[in-house]
């Protein structure tokens, strides 16, 4: 019998360290995520002021800038992504520029940046919150993913947006 209930204690106590999530008391991360959302908040607030998603669009901030070229843009737009992922601790392995085009409705350029890289699935999620707390709109599309020993290989595009200049 007190077999049984030692057994018992010794399942209760493996379940509870195994699967149940302890509080998480770096204060550090809890002011980051509040600064997060205090943003948020009021981007979220000038996107009800302009009442009008064209207002939105037409915000020059959250674009690159419509009268540099193309290519600097490109350029510039893979430094930024770089710095961002050498912060991140995200390792850029291959960059590929593609051509951009332009959207003649929406008046809007898409600069796009191919990127492979390898890291641990902890680093692609900071290189991710990095990307979503920029100031300008960029799009994460056709993310692949595969796996290999210690690490993942990621291959993804990610597409920037430029105002085409209007003369």
């Amino acid at each position: 019998m007190e077999s049984k209930n030692m057994l018992i204690t010794l399942v209760v106590l493996t379940v509870l360290v195994n699967f149940v999530n302890y509080i998480d008391k770096d204060e550090s991360k809890t002011i980051q995520k509040i600064d997060v959302l205090k943003k948020r908040l009021a981007d979220e607030k000038l996107l009800l002021q302009s009442k009008t998603t064209q207002g939105v669009i037409d915000n020059r901030k959250f674009f690159f800038d419509s009268k540099e070229d193309n290519n600097r843009l490109l350029g510039a737009f893979q430094n930024e992504i770089n710095a961002m992922a050498l912060k991140s601790g995200f390792k850029i392995t291959n960059t590929t520029w593609g051509e951009p085009t332009t959207n003649e409705t929406l008046k809007l350029t898409t600069i796009p940046l191919k990127l492979n890289a390898t890291s641990t699935p902890h680093y692609f999620a900071q290189f991710l919150k990095a990307i979503q707390s920029m100031d300008k709109i960029v799009k994460v599309d056709t993310l692949t993913m595969s796996k290999s020993r210690n690490e993942m290989s990621y291959q993804l595009y990610l597409y920037g947006y430029k105002r085409v200049a209007s003369d």
